[in-house]
């Protein structure tokens, strides 16, 4: 079946250029709530991101890219269509531990 966003993401102008990605990951709202996903391209400022419940995510939310939770990524939607969601990265979280 055609990707439905697919031709609207491509003619669209972005800060950042999108490199196609179709990798399983794990949306996490809260402890309670936690979907999975499949990031379908990703760019440094941003990923569009397929999953079976996209009216139920909230606009912000927790993006894990690994099963063992990193690296992940801090997202708000920008955009709703068909099972998909755009959304831009927050700040990339700080590194911690020992640093010399």
């Amino acid at each position: 079946m055609p990707d439905p966003v697919a031709p609207t993401v491509r003619n669209d102008k972005r800060q950042a250029k999108r490199r196609p990605l179709y990798i399983s990951a794990t949306l996490v709202a809260d402890p309670d709530q936690i979907l999975a996903c499949t990031v379908h391209d990703v760019s440094e400022t941003g990923a569009r991101i397929q999953t079976s419940r996209a009216d139920a995510v909230p606009d912000r939310f927790t993006l894990l890219l690994t099963p063992n939770g990193f690296p992940r990524r801090e997202c708000r939607v920008v955009w709703r269509r068909e099972g998909f969601l755009g959304v831009t990265f927050g700040p990339r979280p700080a590194l911690t531990g020992d640093q010399g």
